[in-house]
């Protein structure tokens, strides 16, 4: 079994933001552009140096983290594309608040070797994520209870 690790530096992981530029709700953030307005992010990070928390995720995964509130959340996948997940964690933490088991697939079409079935980047709203698997489907999940709407 292959397990992602979160890493997020310390720019992303600050106190609970009181602004919506503080959020990141999709892919390349709030303005699309990939840029976190007024942020400085450290120039250095290792294993240990500039890192607030790690987590070990199960299965597969290449989308990119999405942060409201204290909440982020990541997609994953088994290997072979069988069964699909959606992972909130704690923002401060790292802590898994939410792992759901959202899809499952008897025939999965096969993906680049370079990709995985999680690859698509979540967006989310105050109160929802979208998660969304391409042709195997897209769900909407509340963040507070994890139940699938």
């Amino acid at each position: 079994m292959r397990f992602i690790c979160i890493v997020l530096s310390i720019v992303c992981l600050t106190s609970t933001p009181t602004l919506a530029e503080d959020n990141w709700p999709e892919f390349r953030g709030p303005t699309g552009d990939g840029l976190a307005v007024d942020s400085h992010p450290p120039l250095n990070w290792s294993e240990d140096q500039n890192v607030v928390w790690k987590t070990a995720i199960h299965d597969r995964g290449w989308s990119s983290p999405v942060i409201w509130g204290d909440q982020v959340w990541v997609t994953a996948a088994t290997e072979e594309g069988k069964q699909y997940f959606a992972v909130g964690l704690d923002r401060k933490s790292g802590k898994i608040l939410h792992d759901i088991h959202v899809f499952d697939v008897d025939n999965p079409e096969k993906v680049p070797v370079e990709n995985t079935y999680a690859s698509p980047t979540p967006v989310i709203e105050e109160g929802r994520v979208y998660v969304h698997y391409g042709t195997y489907g897209t769900a909407c999940i509340d963040t507070n209870s994890g139940e699938i709407l």
